[in-house]
């Protein structure tokens, strides 16, 4: 379904190669979708998964206008381990709110923590390289990940609250 399709079209397809594709490049991919006679430029916009199985049982895509600029909640990647190890990597958010051509919008926003050093070391949304076309509706100032001094309980404070 979408904008540009006249009426919904229901399709069967091994949702097995889907859940791949839905792992590997995540829901805001555009791909290439054929149903008969037509072939549509989709996003894969909802998976419901059987929670018995833990195997995809309906999927819905969505067919953008491309020529349109949309509202989309790119999800962030933290990739890398930070060289300092003694530090926990905290998380500011898990989603850049932007606005752009469906072409032209991420399918993630990859952050690398290898570079963290020091606590409290972080990467905000202003440290991070955005596509052209793609306007960011997020403020620029937001934490993204930081890395965190462990937080420390003493074992005689927990053995009080238990005994409390």
């Amino acid at each position: 379904y979408g904008p540009v399709v006249e009426e919904p079209v229901a399709v069967s397809i091994d949702m097995k190669e889907i859940d791949r594709a839905y792992v590997a490049y995540g829901p805001n991919v555009l791909i290439d979708l054929s149903v008969e006679d037509a072939r549509y430029t989709v996003y894969m916009r909802h998976m419901s998964i059987d929670r018995l199985r833990r195997e995809p049982m309906h999927i819905e895509f969505f067919a953008p206008n491309l020529k349109v600029e949309i509202h989309a909640a790119i999800p962030i990647v933290v990739v890398g381990q930070p060289a300092n190890t003694d530090g926990v990597v905290t998380y500011g958010r898990e989603t850049i709110d932007v606005r752009g051509l469906p072409a032209n919008l991420p399918a993630v926003f990859e952050v690398d923590v290898t570079g963290f050093e020091t606590i409290d070391q972080a990467i905000h949304l202003r440290d991070l390289t955005i596509p052209d076309g793609v306007e960011v509706l997020t403020d620029l100032e937001e934490m993204i990940v930081k890395l965190s001094a462990p937080q420390r309980v003493a074992v005689e404070d927990v053995a009080e609250e238990a005994a409390a």
